[in-house]
């Protein structure tokens, strides 16, 4: 762990030798020797080059089922329940394509890109054995000559300002929510203080944010493996200097009517509190991943490219404006359902700690309360107490600076595109096409989006519609996605699964019980992998975008001016952070957000 400053919080790690010592293998679990055997790295290298092999042959039949693809419109189709978990509602899921057109296959540059990527890893991983035998840190050895395991989370992610920071900066900045009213805080935390004030002061000084994990509640975790549904508290740090920072109040990883441990900075117990943030790191995983990035990116924009393909004649301008942001999402989602979440080839039953039914249970929660008229930027942000005034007090939360900075260059772009092609709401309500869209998307037989517009009547609410779609397919996809590898190439920083749960016996545990639970090599090796292909950049940016070059010329240029001048921005508010010593946030530059969900 780091040092211990003044308030018993940690702070900064003296040295990287220290922050490594601190992660150096136990039990012999995570590598090495085991018995007279093979090294334990080669051997996950063979399982992954099995399993790669595995996948080759999966290819090889999608491609056979590709060939007789549809042609034509694409038919919906609802998922069908697995004969292994009947009591599981699987079509309620989002629809999806029923078979693949041909077109819809992923590109073969796509294609050769990810393969390339891949023989990068392994060829990385060739002389892991020496590097482990000479980095006194396990997990940061894993990097090798084309993948690197990022050097700053590898030396500060035990400290809770670290932490903290990531709930904002990090891989999944959309948990976190403002705290109004002390009945939203469980009865066993409600008597943590910081900085001499109370939860209640807090509350009141508007200095208090929650991380609620309720989604996970009642997921019962893959076999061997443990996944809580903690609640974490965090606040605003009042710093000598007149700044601020966010800091960890205390954890919560149990739900039970009363009695619950809490987990908080500076007691006795510091290696349980360690664990406790380490379980609610992996919690925010199983989220992340299944829900927001799978469930809600992937799989909730699928209905919305089937629809677009069906409804929009070729040459129609609000056609032709959507388009470049569903390029290639049937693909990669076909290609998803038959490998990541396949109930014949489940990868994630070995990989996170929630598995793929319990996974998809979760997925099924958060379609079922999904209305799209409230998923816009702002309105998802207000929802959890933030706007684009920063009235909620926090500082340096950049997914909202930049998104909003994002957010109001893509709505304005549409507006431009919308008054320029319907200068009246009577002619936006008169187009067929539009009118035959809203059916497509909200016919139960055929796209069933939740609260999507059954009729469009004026510009706005079109143009609204508009942004939402182009938003959560091009920047909150991106800001999913390309931060994995950076966040999750140190493997304790953000484990997909645990295979020990948290003691219920009094005191502390040791470090060694804590390595025995995190993820041995074949799963490190998967995460660093796969974290590496799918942070492949896009080759389509949504500075790329030239659809309405012609159209509507004038909307393309003020946008293009609009994203060169954001992208400037960030890169200028990154350049001090660098020389300050703290990491950029570099995912909402224009040049790094893909136009569409394509990998």
């Amino acid at each position: 762990m780091g040092t211990q400053d003044a308030t018993g919080t940690a702070g900064p790690a003296t040295s990287e030798a220290a922050a490594g010592a601190a992660t150096a293998p136990g039990n012999g679990r995570a590598g090495g020797q085991s018995g007279d055997g093979p090294p334990r790295s080669y051997e996950a290298m063979s399982s992954a080059l099995a399993g790669l092999n595995e996948m080759k042959h999966k290819a090889e039949e999608l491609l056979a089922e590709i060939a007789e693809g549809v042609s034509g419109p694409c038919p919906f189709e609802r998922y069908s329940r697995n004969p292994n978990w009947p009591g599981l509602p699987l079509e309620n899921l989002p629809k999806r394509v029923a078979g693949l057109p041909p077109k819809e296959m992923m590109p073969p540059r796509k294609v050769a890109a990810m393969f390339e990527r891949v023989m990068e890893y392994v060829y990385s991983q060739w002389d892991l054995i020496r590097r482990m035998k000479e980095t006194p840190d396990h997990y940061r050895a894993f990097g090798g000559q084309w993948i690197d395991v990022d050097r700053y989370i590898a030396r500060f992610w035990e400290d809770d300002t670290e932490f903290c920071r990531q709930l904002i900066q990090g891989l999944h900045p959309l948990i976190i929510q403002t705290v109004n009213d002390i009945d939203q805080i469980p009865g066993d935390m409600k008597s943590l203080e910081a900085q001499g004030k109370s939860v209640a002061d807090l509350i009141a000084e508007r200095r208090l944010f929650m991380c609620d994990y309720s989604i996970l509640d009642g997921v019962e975790p893959y076999a061997g493996m443990y996944c809580y549904a903690p609640i974490v508290l965090v606040y605003k740090e009042l710093l000598d200097t007149g700044g601020s920072r966010l800091n960890l109040l205390g954890i919560q990883l149990t739900r039970k009517a009363e009695g619950n441990e809490v987990y908080r900075p500076g007691s006795d117990t510091p290696n349980k509190y360690l664990f406790a943030k380490i379980h609610a790191a992996c919690a925010d995983v199983q989220v992340h991943q299944f829900i927001s990035h799978l469930g809600l990116g992937h799989l909730g924009m699928e209905p919305f490219t089937i629809a677009h393909r069906n409804a929009f004649p070729e040459h129609h301008v609000i056609g032709r404006l959507l388009a470049p942001h569903f390029s290639q999402t049937l693909g990669i989602n076909y290609l998803a359902r038959r490998t990541l979440i396949s109930d014949t080839m489940p990868f994630t039953d070995r990989i996170f700690s929630a598995g793929v039914k319990q996974a998809l249970a979760a997925v099924l929660k958060a379609w079922g309360a999904y209305d799209f008229a409230k998923q816009s930027f702002p309105a998802l942000l207000e929802a959890r107490g933030f706007d684009e005034a920063r009235s909620d007090g926090l500082k340096d939360y950049f997914y909202r600076d930049d998104g909003f900075l994002v957010w109001n260059a893509i709505e304005e772009y549409v507006r431009d595109v919308v008054v320029s092609t319907y200068p009246t709401d009577e002619l936006v309500a008169a187009d067929p096409v539009l009118r035959a869209w809203a059916k497509e998307s909200t016919d139960s037989e055929k796209g069933d989006i939740p609260g999507f517009p059954a009729a469009f009547t004026d510009k706005e609410h079109l143009v609204q519609t508009l942004a939402t779609i182009i938003f959560h397919a091009s920047v909150q996809h991106s800001i999913l996605n390309y931060p994995q590898l950076r966040f999750q190439s140190y493997v304790p920083n953000r484990p997909p699964a645990l295979f020990k749960p948290m003691p219920e016996a009094e005191g502390d545990i040791d470090r060694e019980y804590i390595q025995s639970s995190l993820p041995p090599d074949g799963i490190v090796h998967f995460q660093l992998l796969f974290s590496y292909v799918l942070t492949l950049p896009s080759d389509t940016p949504l500075t790329s975008i030239d659809v309405m070059k012609l159209d509507c010329s004038d909307a393309h240029h003020r946008f293009h001016e609009r994203l060169e001048a954001i992208g400037q921005t960030i890169r200028n508010r990154n350049a001090a952070l660098v020389a300050e010593g703290k990491p950029p946030y570099e995912y909402l530059i224009p040049d790094n957000i893909a136009s569409s969900v394509e990998i």
